[in-house]
């Protein structure tokens, strides 16, 4: 039955909240991908009638996968607000100069105390920059792309006292000890394209 131009007769129903919509697409994967855009859409259960099995297979699958995805950017989402708050935290908490932290949250430097922030009047600042670098220190400078194992692609974005913090895609913020990457071999600097890190 492939007419060339069908006649569409509907009839009204007669419940207020159900509607009957035909819409014509001219490939099967226009349809396919205007129904999921539909149904993600929807901010209400309903109901969803295909043709076939393999039809309803093929949207579940698909609809799951969309769920799942959109349940992990959530979850990173929340990940990154938390390690703010945290980077936050220690803001309000640093003995250090204000100003070297907050350039370093942004990823820049100051190389000395800035001598106007509460810290440094009341003298108990503490030089948040690093001048005595090791081997490992300079593995990874500042704004350099980093790997690591568990949390994926970062940028170095400020070094203290023996520590690096790293603003990882889908962890946000987390600070380590130099000392304990190199032992762990979990981190390292990125090359070129490379965004993947191999377990083990």
């Amino acid at each position: 039955m492939k007419l060339r131009h069908p006649l569409v007769i509907a009839q009204g129903l007669d419940r207020s909240n159900l509607f009957l919509r035909v819409r014509r697409f001219h490939a099967e994967g226009q349809k396919h991908d205007a129904v999921l855009d539909e149904i993600l859409e929807l901010d209400k259960p309903g109901l969803l009638y295909v043709a076939t099995r393999e039809d309803t297979e093929s949207y579940a699958t698909e609809l799951r996968d969309g769920v799942l995805r959109g349940v992990e950017a959530a979850e990173s989402r929340i990940r990154i607000d938390r390690s703010r708050l945290e980077m936050m935290r220690g803001y309000a908490e640093t003995d250090g100069c204000r100003r070297q932290y907050l350039l370093g949250y942004f990823g820049d430097e100051l190389e000395n105390p800035c001598g106007n922030c509460d810290t440094c009047r009341a003298r108990t600042d503490v030089d948040l920059t690093d001048d005595d670098l090791t081997d490992d220190d300079d593995a990874f400078p500042l704004q350099s792309a980093v790997l690591h194992r568990d949390w994926g692609p970062g940028i170095v974005m400020s070094k203290e006292d023996g520590r690096t913090t790293v603003l990882f895609d889908r962890e946000g913020y987390k600070t380590l000890s130099l000392e304990a990457v190199a032992g762990a071999k979990v981190l390292r600097r990125a090359r070129g394209g490379d965004r993947s890190l191999p377990a083990g």
